[in-house]
């Protein structure tokens, strides 16, 4: 895929561009990179990646758990509403599902903040420093990592939510 966003303003650029069509913001951080350094980085990402998607993983038992409880409180809300609203049903059907609505909403965000939590924990407790130590043993700078992250991966991976906090 050739496309990609811009990091600053989201717009769909050439990947190949040089800057933004949009906004006018460097697309790509200069690099004095060769291919060889850029295979060897990229396998250190990929490692990284994978230990990001593998914590976010983890949170899927807390997931199912706060379904299972929103899941439950519906049902009982639902038998709370059919059994003392009988004479208003279109009532009782409305709040239902309005209730469902709201629960659905709420799980949505009880899914994107234990993710996003487990992220962060296996990101300070241990990736931040496998990174650091890795670029100082190699002697590669955090553009260079930077770079690299660009190139192996897509704008969608998880670590780019933690680039800016490499040094």
């Amino acid at each position: 895929m050739n496309i990609m966003r811009c990091r600053f303003c989201g717009a769909d650029i050439k990947r190949d561009a040089p800057n933004c069509s949009s906004c006018g913001a460097p697309l790509q951080i200069p690099s004095d990179l060769k291919d060889g350094d850029i295979k060897k980085i990229s396998a250190f990402v990929f490692a990284v990646e994978k230990a990001l998607k593998a914590a976010k993983k983890k949170a899927d038992a807390k997931i199912a758990v706060s379904f299972i409880v929103l899941s439950m409180i519906w049902g009982f809300a639902s038998y709370i509403f059919f059994t003392f609203m009988q004479d208003a049903m279109k009532f009782a059907v409305f709040t239902i599902v309005l209730t469902g609505f709201v629960l659905f909403i709420t799980f949505g965000f009880f899914v994107e903040r234990f993710e996003r939590r487990a992220m962060d924990a296996i990101f300070e407790k241990k990736i931040r420093n496998d990174i650091n130590e890795y670029l100082k043993q190699t002697g590669y700078t955090s553009s260079d990592f930077t770079v690299a992250v660009g190139l192996a991966l897509d704008e969608e991976a998880a670590i780019n939510a933690y680039i800016s906090d490499i040094v």
